[in-house]
């Protein structure tokens, strides 16, 4: 999920809060799915965060066209969301999904 819907006017994709993609952001919308009883398009974006994490690395935040990081790498805060989203992936049966 972006940071702003593609469509926006204002939508740009390496500007901040303008579009890219955030893992905190991406967290919270799985979380939320999964709590009220959309776990399909939970997994999804499970499955979408770890496996842009595992192409691109532990990035602040992500390209919504390209995948690649942005702002500080090495990001902390991004590997602990990803090991949680992960945890809760393979604790759900959906290694291959």
């Amino acid at each position: 999920m972006t940071s702003l819907a593609p469509d926006d006017p204002g939508f740009m994709p390496t500007r901040y809060w303008r579009g890219p993609i955030w893992p905190i952001l991406n967290w919270a919308l799985q979380s939320g799915l999964d709590r009220y009883g959309y776990g399909d398009l939970a997994a999804q974006v499970r499955r979408a965060l770890i496996d842009l994490s595992s192409g691109s690395g532990f990035w602040e935040h992500y390209s919504p066209l390209t995948g690649k990081g942005q702002g500080g790498e090495q990001f902390a805060w991004t590997a602990g969301l990803v090991l949680q989203v992960l945890a809760t992936h393979l604790e759900r049966g959906q290694e291959g999904s």
